[in-house]
């Protein structure tokens, strides 16, 4: 008797064994562009017991899939999921375009911490970055790993608050046309040495003008054109007027899209006002075209009236329209 019970616990303890055993694994691969968008594709391979447990819930019915990665990631902007199984090597996978998961600083640098808090950096190999990390559940264990790739050209990355569940990977990236401090530094000492020598030259000879030379354009001349710009005129639902002024060059330094909204570190044009969200909108040039949007604000962005129906629909901007953030209400022209 006291030998069956011996085996009988033997065998239990084997069971919980093998139930504690199961590991799940969960590779993501995150692709990161210039503005801090990316395409999120999220491997998953169970084991035997878990896979069967996860096809009778969710796996043969991709809607719940699409639910689940809702309310999984409730707090990202995503779009384009697809959704993919395959039987033989029990492994399911899924592929979304995620906007804003890396968000701007307010010193123009990116944070990405969403998705690799609590995990551990593996290693860095140029603009790869692993991270690696366990988590339990009651029956399974999930080894998940997270390729985060930036874009090109990014630099002065490194992490803060490694192995906490604080922890964020700050990159910076180039802004398109422009100069770096080195040259801009040098630029601006030959351009005093120049006006300097200029003005010795110009006191030794007395009053006699001089040609000035090729490189710098009289005073009288035709102006140099300044890109196209656009005003926002306003005001907010207190009373307090406002004037935005957009540039053509705003939108080259940021990948063709600036973000409005209420919290200077996550957009490029702030608007103070309770009722304009964090990121409340984008504006994204197209040619000669402005398109706009809105992204997953509290109030709605609307144009003319019409409010945007889902979120990141682009609708046109065109002068003359009015731009409706919340409560405050922008009459959009050219300047």
């Amino acid at each position: 008797m006291r030998l069956l019970f011996v085996v009988s616990l033997l065998a239990l303890c084997l069971e919980v064994t093998n139930l504690r055993a199961e590991v799940l694994n969960q590779e993501m691969q995150v692709d990161l562009d210039s503005v801090g968008d990316a395409t999120c594709s999220v491997k998953e391979r169970y084991p035997a017991r878990e896979w069967l447990r996860w096809k009778a819930a969710v796996g043969d019915h991709p809607d719940l899939v699409v639910r689940n990665e809702k309310r999984q990631y409730a707090a990202w902007d995503f779009s384009d999921f697809s959704f993919t199984k395959d039987e033989v090597s029990r492994t399911a996978e899924s592929k979304k375009k995620v906007r804003a998961l890396a968000q701007l600083q307010r010193d123009g640098s990116y944070s990405l911490n969403k998705l690799i808090g609590g995990l551990h950096l593996v290693t860095n190999k140029g603009n790869e970055w692993i991270f690696s990390g366990r988590s339990e559940s009651e029956s399974t264990e999930t080894e998940q790993t997270v390729h985060v790739m930036l874009p090109v050209g990014a630099y002065e990355t490194h992490i803060v608050n490694p192995d906490t569940n604080d922890m964020e990977l700050i990159y910076s990236v180039p802004r398109s046309g422009g100069k770096s401090p080195l040259l801009l530094l040098v630029g601006s000492g030959f351009g005093i040495f120049g006006i300097v020598m200029l003005g010795v030259s110009r006191r030794a000879q007395g009053s006699r003008p001089l040609p000035l030379p090729a490189f710098i354009k009289p005073a009288s001349g035709p102006a140099l054109p300044s890109g196209t710009k656009w005003q926002l005129v306003g005001r907010t639902q207190g009373g307090r007027s406002l004037r935005i002024e957009v540039t053509d060059a705003m939108f080259t330094s940021n990948g063709n899209r600036i973000v409005l909204g209420r919290t200077a570190e996550l957009c490029h044009v702030v608007i103070d006002d309770g009722s304009v969200s964090k990121q409340h909108a984008q504006i994204r040039k197209e040619g000669d075209n402005l398109m706009v949007a809105d992204r997953n604000s509290s109030n709605g962005t609307a144009v003319n009236g019409q409010f945007n129906r889902r979120p990141f629909d682009e609708v046109p901007l065109r002068e003359g329209d009015t731009l409706t953030l919340g409560e405050v209400k922008l009459d959009f022209t050219k300047g």
